[in-house]
């Protein structure tokens, strides 16, 4: 619609529209959920169902900045059928922090408002970070093996940090957004950690493990999303907000969460074998995907 104006009025318009958004609404979620923390039973569900409607006013926002400044040409497969009164865990690939956004753009129209499982370090994000700790998204720590081997005490924090989140979701329609790399997937980073795959870093289990076993059984759905943006894929994020971003390949599969994907990941050496193999074999699967949409170039 306006992506005929220069690149830096773009960004100006980008930086209003979710700059103002983003500082309004984490300011109402923030007043709610104080709020919150003095009522129990339905008043806990009813401010829950508050907080939900005014991140979805942020969504909305954020997909109509995105529409209006940026020309896009979409390439998006869709292999399931979504219901906003059932919960959903969001698996996806991670290139860009536009992959957040992306997640809210595809999505949200068809499921519950997504939320993250995020780095810790992201909390102290001005407005953004205390919207998303409003909203009880669960921010974790992402230690590196080497620290975890120097330091296995704290190898117990994002497990606590991941019960309490699953906890407070349970009866209330949802989607957990996980993307189980870590980090973003660079040619650099995937060359430097001898990944086996050609276009992603070899994914983490423990979270998302820890996520299908404390979320119960009102999550039977993994919505498997593959990302990846072939004209934007050295920052996807920065050439949006200049109405750069020019071709979004995306892919959605519906992924069944069956008995044998559930278990004690920490306690029990064969699930959590299995659970390992079968997340490498669903990156195997998105790793051809990706080659796929290259091919299509």
């Amino acid at each position: 619609m306006l992506s005929f104006l220069p690149s830096i009025v773009l960004f100006f318009i980008n930086l209003v529209i979710i700059g103002l958004s983003t500082v309004l609404i984490s300011l109402i979620l923030t007043l709610v959920a104080l709020i919150r923390l003095l009522c129990f039973g339905v008043g806990r569900s009813f401010f829950a169902i508050i907080s939900s409607f005014f991140f979805r006013i942020w969504l909305d926002s954020i997909s109509f900045s995105i529409a209006v400044t940026n020309k896009v040409d979409w390439h998006i497969t869709k292999n399931f059928k979504g219901d906003k009164k059932k919960s959903y865990i969001v698996v996806s690939n991670h290139v860009s922090w536009l992959d957040t956004f992306m997640v809210i753009v595809l999505l949200h129209k068809e499921i519950p408002v997504p939320k993250f499982f995020m780095k810790n370090s992201l909390k102290y994000i001005p407005f953004a970070g205390q919207a998303c700790w409003a909203l009880d998204m669960p921010f974790l720590h992402r230690y590196s093996s080497k620290y975890l081997l120097t330091h296995p005490e704290a190898r117990t924090k994002d497990i606590e940090t991941t019960k309490k989140a699953c906890a407070k979701f349970k009866g209330i329609p949802t989607t957990m957004v996980n993307f189980v790399e870590g980090t973003r997937a660079t040619p650099e980073k995937i060359a430097s950690s001898k990944s086996p795959y050609q276009n992603l870093l070899t994914p983490k289990t423990m979270s998302l493990s820890l996520a299908i076993e404390n979320l119960g059984e009102q999550f039977d759905t993994i919505i498997d999303l593959t990302l990846f943006y072939p004209d934007n894929n050295t920052d996807a994020f920065k050439d949006m907000l200049f109405g750069r971003l020019k071709r979004v390949y995306a892919q959605a599969n519906e992924v069944k969460i069956t008995d044998d994907l559930r278990g004690n990941y920490l306690h029990d050496k064969a699930f959590k074998r299995n659970f390992t193999l079968w997340l490498k074999e669903l990156w195997n699967k998105k790793d051809a995907i990706i080659n796929n949409f290259k091919a299509d170039l």
